[in-house]
């Protein structure tokens, strides 16, 4: 059995070792864009690199790391590869991630690639660090006042960004509608005229594609969970408007009945709930459809 001293040493090695395959792992981003069939494992190793790093150094094994795959060099020489494993790292490190290499590392990637389209992993990876950002850092600002400039900012370039690669297509209505909601649980934890701000730019929002239309109106439905209680009233009636504004008996319709009705009794806060269930119970007649539709939402 090891005493503490070699326990330690050998925690230390380990830890070593770990942090040195991460940064081949990082040298070698490039090949797996181009290969999936050696993604799976590539990943299993880079996930399973990660955790040991995080359990044997914590915070300094991370921000080590981090060093390390960084280099010394300017930033303009980090490749497109190795920023879209930066950005990978940072999104499952989040919490653990300094400030400091926040500041001066990842966060100009991010904002560099995001608005590069034509380099998809680093586009996707940037959008992905910085929702996962934006989450954090709202949350961190309700205990941290000093933080929330910084959300309110990452918040409109969020929305914005988001709402434009949408309509320029290299962001799906799908990818829009599992991001956008973030965002905007991000504003609502700064203030309500954030979240009518963001609830705002995608309404306003113009879309050529019958799918994003759908889409955007499925987003607002998930949005309710997110407009502070006063504002529930006048905002489920503008839902309710909205799901009438579909074909009856069409598929959109039934789609957007049964999100209103999910986020009514699995997301609204408790503080709305009754409210919430009361506009169901006297809207559902409504938004029934015709024929195997209309029982469908009648079960809802």
């Amino acid at each position: 059995m090891l005493d503490p001293s070699q326990r330690l040493l050998s925690e230390e090695l380990i830890l070593t070792h770990t942090e040195l395959i991460v940064l081949i792992l990082s040298r070698f981003s490039a090949i797996t864009e181009d290969n999936d069939s050696g993604l799976e494992q590539y990943e299993k190793v880079l996930y399973g690199s990660l955790d040991i790093i995080v359990g044997l150094g914590g915070g300094k094994g991370v921000s080590d790391t981090f060093r390390a795959i960084r280099g010394k060099g300017p930033l303009s020489e980090v490749s497109e590869s190795l920023a879209t494993f930066i950005l990978t790292v940072a999104e499952q490190l989040i919490h653990l991630v300094d400030a400091r290499a926040v500041r001066d590392t990842i966060l100009p990637l991010a904002e560099k690639y995001m608005v590069r389209p034509q380099h998809k992993a680093s586009f996707e990876a940037s959008f992905a660090f910085l929702l996962v950002l934006v989450d954090a850092a709202s949350e961190t600002a309700l205990s941290e006042p000093n933080q929330g400039p910084f959300v309110d900012a990452l918040v409109h370039i969020l929305a914005q960004g988001l709402i434009k690669q949408t309509r320029d297509g290299s962001i799906s209505p799908s990818q829009l509608k599992a991001a956008y909601p973030t965002v905007v649980k991000a504003a609502s934890r700064r203030s309500p005229a954030l979240v009518a701000t963001t609830i705002n730019q995608i309404k306003d929002a113009e879309f050529k594609t019958d799918e994003a239309k759908d889409t955007v109106r499925i987003v607002r439905i998930m949005l309710i969970p997110y407009v502070p209680g006063p504002e529930i009233p006048e905002y489920l009636e503008t839902i309710a408007q909205l799901i009438l504004s579909t074909k009856q008996g069409s598929d959109a319709r039934l789609e957007a009945a049964s999100t209103a009705f999910q986020v009514i009794m699995k997301e609204i806060p408790d503080e709305s709930r009754q409210y919430g269930i009361e506009w169901w119970q006297r809207w559902r007649r409504r938004f029934n459809g015709a024929g195997a539709d209309a029982e469908a939402v009648a079960k809802l």
